[in-house]
């Protein structure tokens, strides 16, 4: 395939297997580092739109991400532009700038700072042991429906205060919404309208229970971050009903779905490569900050983000490429993070890699950079300490089975073997 010849909007692009949705985007770094794709089109649920500027290297990305004043968010951060209702209905502080942004992230951050992950520690590792509990004697499970979809939902609904009455319907709908992002995947369903209709039905599900929980924690708060965030109990601001839906919604889908794809790749990874399993293994707590590192940078599981050029400019220096005011701008993150100019030998899974230069999967130290990235390294760490203490030869036994979509790198199954515990 030439670089001219990858269509990246197409949603039979984004069924093909890892190697060759990699080996394209080596191409496009080569050969068309910048290009511009058309948008997919499903009328009457996806119009066609104007296309948009494909970013595949690192430091081009970087740029980007870092120039509030150049590229913004606020005029969407999905390939697609939303019907209005659905704009309202799903938009949140990633796709908002200053001084809205400002005020969101002000009032959210401190639940997620490193002496706030401290405090939390316990319960992680408390969530780890439960889940490995549930699997110790089985000797064959799926690791994604068993362990990864299951773990990072119960630590994000105690940190939120959801009973775990919710937890299961927190965790399929969340599932479903991110979905709301990836036109890829409503255009090839088999039905995109009622494709659509579930992704609504999900995220007004979760709008509805979100509101329940915050009425009572205004008249019976309580150790959690609803409570903080309705009673102004931080900064000496409060959300409103509808940005707290908002960030309940970022909330359960970013830290649940991304975290469920990074540790459904990092079993898969760590059982490709034996060598960096026992490496790990021999010297868990030292490796831990890289090895955890690499496997956020090797899942990706956030495929992309798009910004919005306010102005006409270049990407890559004056002699880079000309967009103009308006032109939407995708930074593919997938691409980034496997940047051959940047990364030494980047398709090696290496738990010794150093942090230096540091890998895109929660942003870029921009302004969005992921509030959670101190949760995710947590849940990482703690769920494979727990497993390789408890169940040491835990590895893939059978093919994995990828999720469709160009929004998530998600895993929908990887069978996995160990000896009973």
């Amino acid at each position: 395939m030439t670089a001219s010849a990858v269509r990246l909007s197409a949603p039979d692009f984004w069924d093909q297997d890892d190697r060759a949705i990699d080996d394209a985007f080596a191409r496009l770094r080569r050969e068309e580092p910048i290009s511009f794709q058309r948008e997919v089109s499903f009328p009457p649920v996806i119009e066609e739109g104007p296309g948009y500027w494909a970013l595949t290297r690192y430091h081009d990305v970087v740029e980007v991400t870092r120039d509030r004043d150049r590229f913004c968010s606020g005029r969407g951060i999905t390939v697609w532009d939303w019907p209005p209702d659905l704009a309202e209905a799903f938009s949140h502080m990633l796709a908002q700038d200053a001084p809205e942004h400002t005020r969101l992230r002000r009032i959210v951050q401190r639940a997620f700072t490193s002496a706030a992950m401290h405090q939390l520690q316990p319960a992680i590792e408390a969530h780890a042991v439960a889940v490995v509990d549930e699997i110790r004697e089985r000797g064959e499970i799926n690791f994604v429906a068993d362990v990864a979809a299951r773990y990072p939902v119960r630590i994000i609904c105690e940190m939120l205060g959801v009973p775990e009455a919710y937890h299961e319907m927190v965790a399929a709908n969340t599932t479903e919404v991110i979905r709301v992002a990836d036109p890829a995947l409503i255009a090839g369903a088999a039905d995109p309208q009622a494709r659509l209709g579930q992704i609504v039905a999900a995220g007004g599900a979760l709008a509805a229970l979100v509101m329940e929980l915050a009425a009572d924690r205004r008249a019976n708060p309580r150790d959690d971050i609803i409570s903080s965030l309705v009673n102004a109990e931080v900064a000496g601001e409060a959300l409103d009903d509808i940005e707290l839906t908002r960030f309940f919604i970022l909330l359960a889908v970013g830290g649940a779905d991304t975290t469920r794809a990074a540790l459904s790749h990092g079993m898969i990874a760590l059982s490709r490569f034996p060598d960096q399993r026992r490496a790990w293994l021999a010297d868990f707590d030292r490796l831990a900050p890289t090895a955890s590192d690499e496997i956020v940078r090797w899942a990706t599981p956030l495929i992309h983000f798009r910004r919005t050029a306010t102005r006409d400019t270049t990407i890559g220096g004056p002699d880079g490429t000309v967009v103009a005011e308006g032109d939407k701008v995708v930074m593919y993150y997938r691409s980034a993070n496997f940047d051959e100019q940047v990364f030494t030998d980047p398709f090696r899974f290496d738990i010794t890699r150093p942090g230096t230069p540091p890998h895109l999967s929660f942003g870029a130290r921009g302004v969005h950079h992921c509030l959670g990235h101190h949760l995710a390294r947590a849940q990482i760490t703690a769920l494979f300490r727990e497993l390789y203490t408890r169940l040491p030869d835990i590895e893939m036994s059978g093919d994995p089975v990828s999720e469709p979509g160009s929004q998530v790198h998600g895993i929908a199954d990887v069978p996995c073997t160990f000896t009973p515990a």
